[in-house]
């Protein structure tokens, strides 16, 4: 799930700051929290360095969702724009992810 999250808040940086704002934000992630077990606290950290407001990248997140609690929702927009983007490149395969030592293989 960490991972999702994540991708999520590069997404908003990208689409409420710019892309050189998401580059600031992974010269400040990148030798940090790949390794972190807290990651939305380092996260938060690394946003801040880059002279991102987390409150804004947060609220990006959750307007993307459609109900309050994301954990009930069936639909992430900005997650579904992402795979549209992906078919029209014809992009079939998301890399893979593990979790619990568990490779995920994801096709659409």
């Amino acid at each position: 799930m960490d991972a999702i999250w994540e991708d999520l808040r590069q997404i908003c940086i990208i689409r409420e700051y710019s892309i050189d704002y998401w580059w600031k934000y992974m010269m400040a992630y990148e030798p940090t929290c790949i390794l972190e077990s807290l990651i939305e606290e380092c996260s938060n950290a690394a946003m801040e360095k880059a002279e991102i407001i987390p409150q804004v990248i947060n609220e990006c997140i959750q307007s993307s969702f459609d109900t309050i609690n994301p954990n009930e929702c069936t639909k992430n927009t900005l997650l579904e724009r992402e795979g549209e983007i992906l078919m029209s490149d014809r992009v079939y395969v998301f890399p893979d992810i593990k979790i619990n030592n568990f490779t995920y293989r994801v096709t659409l």
